[in-house]
Order: C-alpha cells, then sequence, then structure tokens
C-alpha cells in the first residue's frame, strides 16, 4: 500500500491509521480513500478518527452484537462482519473526525449513545462489557465470573432492574425496592421488588416467612442467576441472586425484569 491507509488485522487488535507505505506478508481489511482527497490533512484526521473507532471499547461491543463468528472465534472478524458495524458519523465533513483520537472511552460511547438516539444504559452495557463480560468470547468462562459481585455493579444492576420494571408495569405501579447482601451464613442477596403499593421502611413479617422458603428452595435447586417468586396478597416480589459477580450484570436486570413480570401475570394479580 502506498499509505494514507487504515489498516484493520482480521483479529481486530490493533488497528492502525497508516501515512506511509507499507509491505506486509499477512491479509489484512483495509479502509483508504478509492480516490485522491482535495485535502491530504483532512483525508488524515478522517482515516484516524475511522481507527480510533474501531478500536474503541464501543466498537468491540458491536463486534461482539455483529460479527457471526466473533464470540466464538475471537481470532477474526471477518469483511462482512466488518460492513455491519454501525458507523454513526454524517460524512467526511463531520468535524467529530478531529476530536476522537483525543476523547476518553467513555466520552467516544456516549458520542455513539447520542448519535444513534440510546439511552445512558447503553454506555453502562458497554463498560460492562469491557471490564467484564468480554471474556465471554471465544466461548470462554472469565475467571471474575464467580468472585463476589463489586458495588458497582450492583448499583448498575438495581438501577436497570428498577428501570425496566418501570416500564413494563408503568409509573402507576410505584415501584420499589429493599435490597439486602448476604451475611458471612449465606450465599444468597435478597432483592424485595414492591409492586402497586406503597414502598415501605418495615417489610411484614409475612414476608421474612417467604423469603426464608424461597432460601430452601434455591439452595434445593440451584439457579445461577436468580430465584424469583411472586406474593401476590402481599404484593411483593423476592428475588434471590448468588452472591457471584455473574448474576449482577446489566443483561442480567433485562432478563429478572422479564422473569419478575411472568410470574406476576401467573399469579393473576
Amino acid at each position: 500500500f502506498a499509505g494514507n491507509i487504515v489498516l484493520i488485522p482480521r483479529h481486530m487488535n490493533e488497528i492502525n491509521y497508516i501515512e506511509r507505505p507499507i509491505a506486509f506478508g499477512s491479509s489484512f481489511n483495509a479502509l483508504y480513500f478509492s480516490e485522491k482527497p482535495r485535502s491530504t490533512e483532512q483525508a488524515a484526521n478522517i482515516l484516524r478518527g475511522i481507527a480510533r473507532f474501531l478500536d474503541s471499547d464501543v466498537a468491540r461491543y458491536l463486534y461482539a452484537l455483529f460479527g457471526r463468528s466473533r464470540l466464538l472465534d475471537r481470532a477474526r472478524l471477518e469483511k462482512n462482519d466488518l460492513a455491519e458495524i454501525p458507523f454513526p458519523f454524517t460524512g467526511l465533513e463531520d468535524p467529530v473526525f478531529k476530536k476522537l483520537a483525543t476523547m476518553s472511552e467513555k466520552s467516544l460511547t456516549k458520542l455513539f449513545a447520542k448519535k444513534v438516539g440510546l439511552e445512558e444504559s447503553f454506555v453502562d452495557a458497554v463498560q460492562e462489557y469491557s471490564k467484564f463480560r468480554y471474556g465471554y468470547e471465544d466461548a470462554q468462562i472469565p475467571g471474575s465470573a464467580l468472585t463476589l459481585p463489586e458495588s458497582e455493579s450492583i448499583s448498575c444492576y438495581l438501577s436497570m432492574l428498577i428501570r425496566q420494571l418501570s416500564l413494563q408495569f408503568g409509573p402507576e405501579a410505584n415501584i420499589g425496592d429493599h435490597f439486602r447482601e448476604p451475611t458471612e451464613n449465606e450465599r444468597f442477596a435478597h432483592i424485595s421488588i414492591h409492586i402497586g403499593r406503597k414502598t415501605e421502611k418495615e417489610l411484614p413479617k409475612e414476608w421474612f416467612e417467604f423469603v426464608a422458603n424461597q432460601d430452601r428452595l434455591a439452595s434445593a435447586v440451584f439457579n445461577p442467576y436468580a430465584n424469583i417468586a411472586f406474593d401476590a396478597e402481599l404484593s411483593l416480589a423476592s428475588v434471590s441472586k448468588p452472591w457471584t459477580r455473574v448474576a449482577w450484570t446489566i443483561e442480567q436486570a433485562y432478563a429478572d425484569a422479564r422473569a419478575i413480570a411472568e410470574e406476576v401475570l401467573r399469579s393473576g394479580a
């Protein structure tokens, strides 16, 4: 190549804008101008910006979503997969290209979310992927999956869980929650979800009996993500979750919200 090109190796580990002529002995994907640009400086800024975007956390999250073989074989991303990646820039005149090279990962992710009309939870999902969920690529299990959850993970999970329940049941449902970490002798954390009733500082005594029974069931049939039940009389849902990192993800919050909604509907409430 004669230079002024973005070289994209199939393993996607290092993407670079190359200004000078280069030769290599392997197969690459590449992006370049098919015709000589009017401004060499502008062309260089655009290609550097593209390289920065393709090497970002948000792009790697998109590779996992759109790359057909990426999750099963992270050794490569094929040309057709690369063509499916959303690229939210309006054209060569987009002034953001000059800023991309110096933007932080979170700022770039926020920029992407704003341009495609996604909410703040998308930024959280990308950060979670870059810190944890990427470990599932290539059919692997990350070493931290069974470690204790961090406070940030728990906070993101609870925020997403309540947000999704509020969307499913509507604002009139008055969704509220109580969260309790496990004691030294316990393996499960508990979340009590109030649905359609005023959130109380003190839970009724009957609720603790109900939760204790759920604990016995959870210990008998272990679920690595959540054991969920709903008491229609108390209008409370019980979520017992293992005290391990894998159970406290944003994706799992979506799944648990759906499961809670199904339990409520099943009860006839």
